[in-house]
């Protein structure tokens, strides 16, 4: 597997969709090249899985990618994010056949405040939107949808260069501001509905 980091743009062009939609191989054999490495990252760190069965569940998500490309609506987000959707599912479905619980750091805060604040038992099944305190997830959802889109990503432990890529940003300086403004709003809209 290479190192570098996707070429994520050239996923997100219509005649590369096209290609892969017609079942061309190359553009098949470049998601693969260019996906697996960060899909089995992304298994390992964010869900505890083991590198053996990270492997299976990376080769299963680039199967189901390939498989349901006709669903993939570019009107309704990038390629990649779609992408790491199915990964994600592919990764909650494993930890539920295998009854296995293992958090982040930020997920397991999430657990705790989620059973404070709502008194509900942790399921795994939930988005980390879902885990966290109602207050703040009201907050987050009166944010504009670009606001929401960052939030989510960070929720999610995307690294900051996917999410400069993701959402256009062309620097560190205009992501740090956007993460301050973001988390500015956020905080006065949580104190609002307090």
């Amino acid at each position: 597997m290479n190192t570098r980091s996707p070429r994520l743009d050239k996923f997100n062009q219509p005649d590369f969709i096209a290609k892969l939609r017609a079942g061309d191989e190359t553009a098949y054999h470049e998601v693969v090249e260019e996906l697996a490495m960060w899909f089995a990252v992304y298994t390992k760190r964010k869900f505890g899985i083991s590198e053996e069965d990270a492997k299976d569940i990376v080769q299963d998500a680039i199967m189901a990618v390939y498989l349901k490309i006709e669903f993939y609506q570019p009107a309704r987000g990038k390629f990649v994010q779609w992408a790491f959707q199915i990964l994600r599912n592919k990764c909650l479905d494993w930890l539920r056949k295998h009854k296995r619980e293992r958090l982040t750091f930020r997920e397991s805060l999430a657990k705790d405040l989620t059973i404070q604040d709502e008194g509900k038992t942790f399921r795994d099944n939930l988005s980390p939107l879902e885990k966290l305190p109602r207050a703040v997830r009201e907050a987050i959802l009166k944010l504009p949808g670009r606001y929401q889109q960052f939030i989510g990503l960070l929720l999610l432990d995307t690294p900051e260069n996917y999410i400069m890529q993701i959402m256009q940003i062309k620097s560190l300086g205009t992501f740090r501001s956007l993460k301050s403004r973001v988390l500015v709003k956020l905080q006065a809209d949580i104190q609002q509905t307090n």
